[in-house]
């Protein structure tokens, strides 16, 4: 396994100053800003995450607005990308980091991963990245670059598999542009050393890739298939009562938690059974429309559900349930997965 670690930086290094994006926290590698835009690339691409980026740090600027601020303000600001847990994460983290540190983020690993939301992963891209600290940080970027560079055939998605790239990420780092290095890397593998169709003419390690030279760089790395997704089937009633106000409640189960939706309930209703339904909940129907079907897949299952706009004469709300005037809604942290019913009712 053992390459040229001096060839591998000059290369790697050199690409990266001519050919790294032009990204905001790029610009101070100020420890707040690494940390945050690291949280929020988990499971969202750059391209995509980089106006929230910009929206978040613009409504909490530093750690300390952060850790003040109300978790529904929080997960407004995160509301479109996804994986909740990661903005109550932030906040949770923040709020530590200002009573134990004085709101300095920590410069070593233990203390990072004591923190909520910080992984192995996360905390050396901070310490590399923020601190210049010589610390490996393994995303799937690196694993990928790791399988493909070392001609591996070992499952990525094994923990051990991970310790060997994070041994080889070790042995190329540089004693110097400690930071550069890592997100030359993660670079590399978000551009060039793609999942499909690798541009290996591109690649500054196009010479050393021992896949590459055994022409098997399409077919590495190697991954244990995924398990299937349950789909479940959800119907959602968009509840207007008589003055005008909609039914909502603020979800407490793990899945979206925090969030806000509608009333909803598993399993496939046609108009029939959702006046049935209603009338169960002590409600006189005055109206019904359907709002069409949607589908939206999480890490696990996916939902498929059906809007029902559902007009009633009464004026309450199911127990657990609040009322909203529909220019409320607007405030409500909404999960991305009933926002169409949300767009097409505002």
């Amino acid at each position: 396994m053992e390459m040229p670690a001096k060839e591998i930086q000059n290369r790697l290094l050199g690409w990266y100053d001519q050919n790294k994006r032009d990204l905001p926290w790029r610009v101070s590698t100020h420890p707040y800003s690494v940390w945050i835009s690291e949280i929020m690339a988990q499971q969202t691409r750059i391209a995509t995450l980089l106006p929230y980026y910009e929206r978040f740090i613009k409504r909490f600027p530093t750690v300390f607005d952060l850790a003040a601020a109300p978790e529904d303000d929080v997960l407004k600001a995160w509301e479109g990308l996804g994986y909740y847990s990661r903005a109550r994460n932030l906040r949770n983290a923040a709020q530590r980091i200002v009573s134990e540190w004085s709101g300095i983020i920590p410069d070593t690993k233990k203390e990072l991963l004591s923190l909520p939301g910080i992984g192995d992963y996360t905390a050396g891209a901070i310490l590399s990245i923020a601190y210049e600290v010589p610390m490996p940080a393994v995303d799937g970027n690196v694993l990928r670059i790791f399988s493909r560079l070392t001609n591996s055939d070992k499952d990525v998605a094994q923990p051990q598999t991970k310790e060997l790239a994070k041994q080889f990420v070790a042995s190329v780092l540089p004693s110097t542009r400690v930071g550069c290095f890592t997100q030359a890397l993660m670079e590399l593998g978000a551009l060039i050393c793609v999942p499909k169709n690798p541009q290996c003419v591109a690649c500054p390690l196009e010479p050393l890739c021992r896949a590459k030279q055994c022409g098997r760089q399409s077919k590495l790395p190697i991954k244990s298939a995924k398990h299937k997704k349950e789909t479940i089937s959800q119907t959602l009633f968009i509840i207007c009562t008589s003055d005008g106000r909609i039914v909502m409640r603020k979800r407490s189960e793990k899945l979206l938690n925090g969030l806000w939706e509608f009333y909803r309930v598993e399993g496939c209703f046609d108009e029939e059974a959702v006046t049935e339904h209603l009338n169960e909940l002590g409600y006189m129907v005055s109206s019904i429309t359907s709002m069409g079907k949607s589908k939206h897949v999480f890490t696990h299952i996916i939902w498929e559900m059906e809007g029902f706009f559902c007009e009633v004469c009464e004026q309450h709300a199911p127990s657990g349930y609040d009322l909203f005037k529909p220019s409320e809604l607007k405030n409500l942290a909404i999960p991305t997965a009933i926002r169409k019913y949300t767009e097409l009712y505002l």
